[in-house]
C-alpha cells in the first residue's frame, strides 16, 4: 500500500460530503420517489442520482486528481481509468430496496482504495443521523448529527459467538447461513447503531 495514505487528511471533508448527500436523500425520502430499473434489474431512484451528484461534486472539489468509481455512473457505462490504483469507490445510496421499503436502513458509502486494499471509508445513515469513518491503520470514529465525534472500536468476540450485521434484502439463504455458521456468528442483526464499542 502506498504510504502516506492520501485519503487520511480528507476524513472530515468526506464526512461533510456524505452528510450533504444524506440530506439530499432525505429530501426525496419525504415524498413519493420515482423509480426505474437498471439493466441488471435493480432499482434506481431520484435519491440515488441526487446523492451521487452531491458526492461527485464534493469529491471533485477536494481531490480533483482522484478518479471516482460510482455505482450509478458505472450503471450508465461511465467507467473511469483506475490504472493508477488509487481511487474513490462510491455507493451513493446503499440499500435502495430498503429506501423504497421505507425501513430507514440505507446508507451513503464513500471509500478510498489503494491498489486492491480499502484505505479509507465513510458510512452515513441519513435517517439515524449517524456517520462512521476511518482511515486504514488509524482509529475509527462515530460522528453524530450534533457534531459530536467519538472514537469507536471493535470488541473482542465473546465465547458465545460473533455478532453479524446482515442485509434484510440481499441474503442468499444457504450460502450466507453456511458462512455465518463457519464464522460462529450466533447473533445476527438486521440493523445496528454503532456505539463506542461495536
Amino acid at each position: 500500500m502506498t504510504d502516506p495514505n492520501p485519503f487520511a487528511p480528507l476524513l472530515d471533508s468526506v464526512v461533510a460530503i456524505a452528510t450533504r448527500a444524506g440530506d439530499s436523500i432525505l429530501y426525496h425520502y419525504a415524498k413519493a420517489s420515482d423509480r426505474t430499473l437498471k439493466n441488471d434489474g435493480s432499482p434506481v431512484t431520484e435519491a440515488d442520482r441526487a446523492s451521487e451528484a452531491v458526492i461527485l461534486f464534493g469529491l471533485g472539489a477536494i481531490a480533483p486528481d482522484l478518479p471516482i468509481l460510482s455505482e450509478e455512473q458505472v450503471a450508465e457505462g461511465h467507467i473511469p481509468d483506475l490504472s493508477a490504483g488509487i481511487y474513490w469507490c462510491v455507493d451513493p445510496l446503499d440499500g435502495t430496496k430498503e429506501y423504497l421499503g421505507r425501513t430507514g436502513e440505507f446508507t451513503v458509502c464513500i471509500g478510498g482504495v489503494i491498489g486492491s486494499y480499502p484505505a479509507f471509508g465513510v458510512l452515513h445513515a441519513p435517517v439515524l443521523g449517524v456517520t462512521v469513518g476511518a482511515v486504514a491503520g488509524g482509529p475509527a470514529f462515530r460522528f453524530d448529527a450534533d457534531g459530536t465525534r467519538a472514537a469507536i472500536s471493535v470488541r473482542s468476540s465473546p465465547a458465545t459467538g460473533k455478532t453479524a450485521l446482515i442485509s434484510r434484502s440481499h441474503r442468499d439463504g444457504t450460502e450466507s447461513d453456511r458462512f455465518l455458521k463457519a464464522e460462529n456468528a450466533t447473533d445476527r442483526r438486521v440493523r445496528a447503531v454503532p456505539s463506542n464499542s461495536a
